[in-house]
């Protein structure tokens, strides 16, 4: 069994999770090229990127996750991976939202299944102004999404 069909089900459901986000405008994908791939196989437009403290060939984008090279409202979705074990989570959730449209998703993978994990990103996916909150338990993985709001 490849790796992408392995992850298939993930991709599904983030694919579902992003299906709010129907502007043409790219949905970029932080840290995970398989994952951009296999969304990419679903919906038009996905950009790889990585942060510069891990540099790997396969990459669209170079960035910090504090800090994109986008400008404002230039994408029409994000993909993050691991919000749950973010300190700087207020920073990297207002700039995730600074750079997507108003009714686009910011979404997080994050591994974990506990109930107190799930609460935990919805608190924060709250403080950070965005709305319309979904999770999906995917295996062990935790999708959360939240909508950008036009305040941003």
């Amino acid at each position: 069994m490849s790796l992408l069909a392995f992850r298939q089900p993930l991709v599904t459901a983030l694919s579902g999770a992003l299906a709010a986000a129907t502007d043409p405008l790219p949905t970029l994908v932080l840290g995970d090229r398989r994952l951009a791939r296999g969304l990419g196989a679903l919906r038009p437009n996905v950009i790889a990127a990585h942060s510069r403290s891990r540099r790997r060939a396969g990459y669209e984008l170079v960035c910090s996750d504090t800090s994109l090279p986008l400008p404002a409202r230039s994408l029409s979705g994000l993909v993050a991976l691991e919000l749950g074990e973010c300190s700087d989570w207020h920073e990297r959730l207002g700039e995730w939202a600074r750079v997507v449209i108003p009714g686009g998703a910011v979404v997080s993978v994050d591994a974990g299944t506990s109930r107190a994990r799930a609460a935990e990103l919805t608190r924060r996916i709250l403080c950070a102004g965005l709305t319309g909150i979904e999770q999906r338990q995917v295996g062990r993985k935790l999708v959360t999404r939240g909508l950008v709001s036009a305040a941003y």
